[in-house]
C-alpha cells in the first residue's frame, strides 16, 4: 500500500484518499482548538473517537500533549492503516477499537476525548466526499448515541472536544442531546484555518 502522509514537528501521520475526510488539513487547526479549551490541564489519556487515520489523536501523542492514546473507529479498514503510522513513529501506549460509538470500547475513563464525526444530518452538496459514512450523521443519531454514553467514559474533570462545520450544524443542535446527559457546553468558536466552514465545541461534565 502506498500510504500518504502528513508531517507534524517529528511525527508522520498516514493517510490514504479513502479513508480521509479532509483532516490531514487541519492538524495545526486541531492543535489550536485543543490549547483553546484544554490550557494548561495535564492529559495523560486521550480518546479519538470518529478517528479515521487519528490526525488529531497522533498529533497530541508525538508533541508529548497525552501520554497514551485510544483510537476508535467504525470502519474496519482504519486498522491496518493505524498500525502503520505507530510502528513508522515507534509509538507506544496506543490502542485502536473497531467500534459502533462506545459498544466495543471497554469501561475506562479519559482525560480528553477528541472527534472529527460526520458533520451533516442531510446530503449537503460536498464535492470532495462521495461516501456517506464520511459527512452524514442521519438524524444526529451517531451524536446522540455518543453523547449518551460519554459520560462514562469520561474523568469527572475531563474534556471533550469536537470539530463541526457551520453549514451542518450549530451548538444549539447539540445543547439538547448535552444537557439532558448532565454535560454542559464550555467553548464553541471558529477554525482558525477554515473560519468560514469549520467550528469547535467543548464540553465537559456539569458539576452537581
Amino acid at each position: 500500500m502506498n500510504y500518504k502522509f502528513v508531517s507534524y514537528y517529528d511525527t508522520k501521520i498516514y493517510w490514504t484518499d479513502e479513508l480521509d475526510g479532509c483532516g490531514n488539513e487541519l492538524i495545526e487547526d486541531l492543535q489550536n482548538a485543543t490549547a483553546e479549551v484544554v490550557g494548561n490541564k495535564p492529559i495523560n489519556n486521550t480518546l479519538e473517537w470518529c478517528s479515521g487515520p487519528g490526525y488529531w489523536g497522533f498529533s497530541l501523542l508525538g508533541s508529548h500533549q497525552t501520554k497514551t492514546l485510544t483510537l476508535s473507529d467504525i470502519h474496519a479498514p482504519v486498522k491496518p492503516l493505524l498500525e502503520y503510522t505507530i510502528a513508522q513513529n515507534n509509538f507506544e501506549n496506543v490502542q485502536f477499537f473497531e467500534s459502533d460509538n462506545f459498544k466495543n470500547i471497554p469501561k475506562q475513563q479519559f482525560d480528553l476525548i477528541v472527534g472529527n464525526p460526520p458533520h451533516f444530518c442531510i446530503d449537503p452538496y460536498i464535492p470532495t466526499y462521495n461516501e456517506p459514512r464520511k459527512y452524514k450523521d442521519e438524524g444526529w443519531k451517531i451524536h446522540e448515541d455518543f453523547f449518551n454514553n460519554v459520560s462514562d467514559y469520561l474523568t469527572d474533570d475531563g474534556i471533550i472536544i469536537l470539530v463541526e462545520n457551520r453549514f451542518g450544524s450549530n451548538p444549539e443542535i447539540f445543547r439538547p442531546m448535552i444537557e439532558k446527559n448532565n454535560l454542559r457546553i464550555t467553548n464553541h468558536f471558529g477554525s482558525v484555518k477554515f473560519p468560514l466552514d469549520m467550528w469547535y465545541l467543548g464540553v465537559d461534565k456539569n458539576p452537581v
